[in-house]
């Protein structure tokens, strides 16, 4: 991932995705980087409908039980100097600090490039000469799959045991063909996963985890279906996301646990991270089996998973923070097993059989209306080093117009949202996250690494 693409081509899969065949005097918007006090001062036209252009080519009762990792983090304003208080764990005990953290270092405020606007042509509404700092964390791969994803047809479709909600479907960009093995049909990369409604956040951690170039996540795009093909709860009008189906993702043979590469409890995982598997250190040194998987992966998941607070994949027993009574994982009395570490197992743990070494991020819809004083600190426990390349993004500042740019490039779920109005909020959250998890890198020394 992280090649540079030829700005027409990005633009065509804009179109794609928002269908603006029609649309004339589009105008993209200006985005910059802003301090807190200067988004407040944003009004709520700052930015117009976003619609995209043709290039010049065409087309709660919170449970408490042996919590203890439970975190909480403010971020007051975009004072020079800023307090943040937050708990971190500490050989299972709680440990409140306090930090004064220069700003310098927690956000390095700066302007950020922009997207220039311009006159829209007489041809379809495109736009002469995009700026030249596109959307450039989408590699080939991600546009031609995004392009199969938003525009392609359902031309066979199959249910996914123990996963009612959800549906595999068969696509195809050209006329419809007759599918006789879907299967086989699938090992051709033109087949995707249709999510519940739910889900659409999935959308928004696809974009962060390309902005941050982890390039860990499957490529997704929230769309509406009206193929006959489909039950009619799918093609009701809702907006739902579909994800590309990666055949290449090793499961294992257990049908109850399918979910994983390999089975790996907390216990375990937390020995690897302390052995540092996939360090080049001498096998015969460790005392548990290791993995395949980079030790780095470790830490770019748990960044990732931080920031959206994805807890169904480190933490599934919701040991880390306060539930609500109707979590599964309370409703399933999962979390009442906290104070048992050897019974908690880690799900979602995917790598693909061809790169075994990197893992695949799915069911990425996280927790974003999770309160800044219940953050999920546990999801940190045993890292000790970051992708550089990831922290100094969200240092620079640039993280909010970086995503905001990105999403523009699905019209579906940006007017599910309600435009920049509700994305706004959404991001903002995120960038909040951030601050914290700065904070908490500073505080605990935690090492940046480059790839």
């Amino acid at each position: 991932m992280g090649e540079s693409q030829d700005p027409g081509q990005l633009f065509k899969v804009s179109s794609i995705l928002n269908n603006t065949a029609g649309i004339k005097n589009a105008y993209l918007p200006q985005i910059q980087c802003k301090t807190d006090n200067q988004i407040a001062s944003v009004t709520k036209n700052a930015f117009p409908q976003f619609k995209f252009p043709l290039n010049k080519n065409g087309k709660s009762i919170p449970l408490i039980r042996n919590n203890e990792y439970k975190g909480h983090g403010k971020v007051f304003g975009s004072e020079k100097v800023q307090k943040l208080d937050f708990v971190l764990p500490n050989n299972g005990k709680n440990e409140r600090h306090s930090a004064l953290l220069v700003n310098e270092w927690v956000s390095k405020p700066k302007t950020c490039d922009s997207v220039e606007t311009g006159p829209a042509t007489s041809n379809a509404g495109s736009i002469i000469g995009p700026h030249k700092d596109s959307v450039h964390w989408f590699d080939s791969s991600d546009i031609e799959k995004m392009k199969l994803l938003a525009n392609s047809s359902v031309i066979a479709k199959a249910r996914i045991p123990g996963h009612g909600q959800v549906l595999k479907v068969g696509l195809s960009l050209h006329s419809p063909t007759v599918i006789d093995d879907l299967m086989e049909y699938c090992q051709q990369g033109l087949c995707g996963l249709i999510k519940r409604p739910s889900d659409l956040n999935e959308v928004l951690a696809f974009h962060l985890d390309r902005v941050l170039g982890l390039n860990r996540s499957l490529p997704i795009v929230a769309r509406r279906f009206n193929d006959d093909l489909l039950p009619y709860k799918f093609t009701n009008g809702e907006v739902r996301p579909i994800v590309w189906w990666d055949v290449d993702i090793q499961h294992v043979d257990d049908p109850n646990n399918d979910q994983n590469s390999f089975a790996l409890s907390w216990t375990q995982y937390q020995a690897m991270l302390r052995q540092e598997c996939g360090m080049n250190k001498a096998h015969g040194n460790h005392a548990m089996p290791c993995l395949r998987v980079k030790h780095s992966e470790w830490g770019r998941l748990a960044l990732f998973d931080f920031l959206l607070q994805v807890h169904d994949r480190l933490d599934r027993h919701c040991c880390g923070f306060n539930p609500e009574i109707s979590e599964p994982c309370v409703e399933d009395l999962m979390h009442e097993t906290c104070g048992n570490l050897k019974e908690q197992l880690l799900v979602h743990i995917l790598v693909r059989k061809g790169n075994p070494s990197q893992l695949v991020y799915i069911d990425n819809a996280g927790r974003l209306l999770q309160a800044a004083d219940n953050l999920n600190f546990r999801l940190l426990e045993g890292i000790h080093e970051f992708p550089a390349h990831a922290v100094e993004l969200l240092r620079s500042g640039c993280l909010k117009s970086k995503l905001l740019k990105s999403l523009h490039l699905d019209k579906e779920f940006w007017d599910s949202q309600n435009g920049i109005k509700g994305l706004k909020k959404l991001v903002q959250v995120i960038e909040k996250r951030a601050q914290i998890l700065l904070s908490y890198i500073q505080k605990k020394n935690i090492k940046l690494v480059h790839d």
